[in-house]
């Protein structure tokens, strides 16, 4: 079995920084994911739900929190 690189795939692909996660969706057996570079713009993607607790830390890491 493939040890998929979790902190690759929460990365932005074009400088490697992580961004903040602004939309986390389950849709069927994936989580769906939008995330925004402060360079880049945002961009969208799937990880699978059964293997939440490989990245469940990075996503309390990342996710956007707004307060008033």
């Amino acid at each position: 079995m493939v040890e998929i690189d979790y902190n690759k795939i929460f990365s932005c692909p074009k400088c490697g920084l992580s961004g903040n996660i602004y939309l986390v969706k389950v849709s069927g057996n994936k989580i769906v994911m939008k995330q925004r570079c402060p360079d880049h713009g945002g961009r969208s993607f799937t990880v699978h739900l059964k293997e939440k607790d490989s990245y469940i830390h990075l996503i309390k890491e990342n996710v956007f929190r707004c307060y008033k």
